[in-house]
């Protein structure tokens, strides 16, 4: 969600922050030491071979970022190791394979991350205020509708991290506000490491840090409850921030989500209209006639024929059904997981799975074809 924050308003990012740079050209022979060339013009890693003979030429260096000694170069790199979520590693990776320089040492990598983050933030507050004005001028009022969908970083409910986004119902819809939710806190985490020392001095630099920092640990209920929590949050702090009311809200058929809004109304005297999603209406109506045509394939309706077959109720193969199911409606959920544990225990009758060997001597499925 912050990449589509950040896409929201990248050209003024570009004109306002960052200078465009020249890219530099193939670089030979990084990996080995530089050493003196033969016109005594000391092989740089900005400097290229030119001709059979080995004459060296120097590149021109990356421009630096306005009031920043900074490389544009870097920042850009930096900034795409986490629009892509490669962080430095794969920065590293890439530029192996594509032999050029490396990024960033690690520790100033992680040092430039505060600063960037700001940057970030600045921006991504600028285009979601934006993107809230032009809402507004549509809907000719304060009270607008919003859409809103949440994620996890692992699936199921035992992600330990989660983030919900509003997005505007204009022609060109913008995301208007973020929340995350997060179950630990990685610098509390790393300062328990000093209780096992077991010293008063350990101890009481534990307590300094757990009482100076900024704790990241916000969310103390199930993981289930994350997106309903976050639209939750956003919507009370709506007037606030942009003085407007989030008045319908367009679901993707999370019955805890609007459950949440009706029972802890955000705004007094006000309650919320909920609008249905066709596209997710479409897939849990389709999910439901296709549980009763397995519940229902073998026995004989009222007209002597059963459900499915010519001219009846059939199931048609979609593609597009198949992506991961939406783990905020629980009934999707469990569902999914009934189809999913149905599914493994065919498999397991039949010992067709991808990791089994088939042995004629015992006739059965094993693990390994060391017996084959």
């Amino acid at each position: 969600m912050s990449n589509c924050i950040l896409l929201n308003n990248i050209e003024q990012t570009n004109e306002d922050s960052l200078k465009s740079f020249r890219v530099r050209p193939r670089i030979k022979n990084l990996r080995s030491k530089s050493k003196p060339s033969g016109s005594g013009v000391p092989a740089t890693s900005a400097s290229i071979s030119t001709t059979s003979e080995r004459t060296l030429s120097t590149s021109t260096s990356s421009p630096q970022v306005q009031d920043s000694r900074r490389h544009d170069i870097n920042v850009r790199t930096q900034l795409a190791g986490h629009l892509t979520g490669i962080r430095h590693a794969g920065l590293k990776r890439i530029c192996a394979a594509l032999n050029l320089p490396p990024p960033l040492e690690e520790g100033r990598h992680n040092k430039h991350d505060k600063e960037l983050l700001q940057v970030v933030r600045k921006f991504a507050n600028e285009s979601m205020s934006t993107a809230m004005q032009e809402a507004i001028d549509v809907a000719k009022s304060t009270d607008i509708t919003v859409s809103g969908d949440g994620t996890w970083q692992t699936r199921r409910f035992s992600s330990k991290h989660g983030a919900a986004d509003l997005l505007s119902t204009c022609d060109s819809p913008k995301v208007v506000d973020i929340e995350t939710c997060s179950k630990t806190c990685n610098v509390c985490t790393g300062a328990k490491s000093l209780l096992q020392l077991g010293t008063p001095e350990a101890r009481a630099k534990y307590d300094q840090i757990i009482i100076n920092h900024n704790c990241g640990k916000n969310f103390y209920e199930p993981s289930g409850n994350m997106e309903a929590s976050c639209i939750l949050r956003m919507f009370r702090r709506s007037q606030k921030k942009y003085g407007v009311r989030y008045v319908k809200y367009v679901g993707d058929g999370d019955s805890k989500t609007f459950s949440k809004l009706k029972k802890e109304t955000p705004y007094k005297g006000i309650e919320i209209q909920k609008i249905e999603d066709i596209n997710h209406f479409g897939k849990h109506l389709k999910r439901a006639l296709e549980k009763i045509k397995r519940q229902c394939d073998k026995t004989m309706l009222s007209d002597g024929k059963r459900i499915g077959g010519k001219g009846r109720l059939t199931t048609i193969k979609d593609t597009t059904d198949e992506e991961t199911p939406n783990v905020s409606d629980a009934d999707d959920v469990s569902e999914t997981s009934d189809q999913q544990n149905e599914k493994k225990n065919n498999d397991d009758e039949s010992g067709h799975g991808e990791d089994l060997y088939y042995n004629p001597k015992s006739g059965k499925w094993t693990d390994s074809d060391d017996d084959n």
